[in-house]
């Protein structure tokens, strides 16, 4: 019969590697479900997660997140990959050539995975404002698994950093293993990489180039050149179908000529909520879309803002568009902004634009004002050339 004293560090170790195998399947099973989340969150606006319980309880909170892609992948993609690693080393340690569990290895796998659930826990603690339910299982499963592996390296009475060494050198003498675990590990990475798109791209104007921007002297926002030949003061309103067609159309314009034009922005919403001229219902949303860019202006973010409302009505209605959506997804302070939404020091920046707008004889959006001079509509090619011309 055998030994019971002998069985015992067996059996021991036996739970220790079972109860790894289990945390590794809960992982990948929840990192699975965060992709799923966060795709759904970026592509489907109907889409409410079982865990978006409050604001700060809020699973797609943290997935519009810009913390949320790391290296141009979901993190939750990339957590995928990381379980399947250690899931392949820890089947690896039961090949027959192995001499005994790669416990090294697997060690400073889990250091890596629970510095990287250390580190998004303060993210979302301290940038997010938000914390993510599923995520905080894998938080759960990754210290575990620290805990575990550990465990099973002080049964053995091997030293952890010791561990390392010895099977990264059993891993280099066994070239079949290694090769196995290197496909397995990078393989899937290469997959993610060639097969999933940048869907969770902020809305805005990526066919158009950066340009340099800042805040004149009267505190306007303007895009454009530095120190420019010619100066257009845009009077425009966010729910203005004419006002989004003519602002994409200037700024393509002014990109080629970046060195010289340079474009103001001043709010002019037609929306009876902070327009004292407009006295009936007409764009019931363009206040509140001014607004937020003024308060994305306050975190440096103007014109980001201003480029994903306008861009994200080429398809969703105005009554559609979550602004707060696209605040967390600029990594905007959430905190900071909700209360700016609600400050009247907002409304009277606006107010001051419309005041600049009703003392340049502004009837209609979009109006562009060069010198002095008012174009309506549009500004054209041709007059921009002229406008140069004139300014030599």
């Amino acid at each position: 019969m055998p030994d019971d004293k002998q069985t015992a560090p067996v059996k021991g170790a036996f739970l220790v590697f079972s109860a790894i195998a289990v945390l590794l399947l809960v992982g990948i099973g929840l990192a699975a479900e965060l992709t799923r989340i966060h795709a759904n969150t970026h592509q489907n606006p109907e889409f409410e997660s079982m865990c978006a319980i409050s604001d700060g309880l809020n699973c797609e909170t943290v997935a519009l997140s810009p913390y949320s892609i790391f290296l141009n992948l979901p993190v939750s993609v990339w957590g995928l990959f990381g379980y399947l690693t250690i899931f392949a080393v820890a089947v690896a340690s039961l090949w027959k050539k192995a001499a005994s569990p790669l416990y090294g290895a697997m060690f400073g796998l889990c250091t890596v995975a629970f510095l990287s659930s250390a580190t998004l826990a303060f993210i979302s603690f301290t940038k997010i404002d938000s914390l993510c339910l599923f995520c905080m299982g894998t938080y759960t499963v990754n210290t575990l698994l620290m805990t575990l592996v550990t465990v099973a390296l002080v049964r053995g009475q091997r030293n952890p950093i010791r561990s390392i060494v010895d099977d990264i050198t059993t891993l280099v003498r066994k070239p079949l293993l290694l090769g196995m675990l290197f496909i397995i590990g990078t393989a899937p990475i290469g997959v993610g990489y060639a097969l999933i798109t940048p869907y969770w791209q902020t809305a805005g104007f990526n066919e158009i180039p950066t340009l340099p921007t800042g805040v004149d002297t009267d505190g306007y926002h303007w895009v454009g050149a530095q120190t420019p030949k010619v100066t257009i003061i845009e009077y425009s309103d966010y729910e203005c179908p004419y006002c989004r067609t003519a602002h994409r159309q200037l700024r393509e314009l002014i990109s080629h000529y970046a060195k010289d034009v340079r474009l103001v922005h001043r709010h002019f919403p037609l929306d009876q909520k902070c327009n004292p001229r407009v006295r009936q219902k007409f764009h019931q949303f363009a206040c509140h879309f001014a607004s937020a860019a003024e308060c994305a202006a306050k975190q440096d973010k103007f014109w980001e803002m201003n480029d994903a409302i306008i861009s994200s009505q080429d398809h969703q209605k105005p009554q559609t568009i979550d602004v707060e959506k696209f605040a967390i997804q600029l990594g905007i302070d959430r905190s900071e902004f909700d209360n700016c939404m609600k400050e009247e020091t907002v409304q009277k920046d606006i107010l001051r634009n419309i005041n600049a707008g009703i003392n340049d004889y502004v009837s209609a959006t979009p109006t562009f004002m060069v010198n002095g001079q008012k174009f309506k509509g549009r500004i054209t090619e041709e007059q921009l050339q002229r406008l140069l011309r004139v300014s030599e």
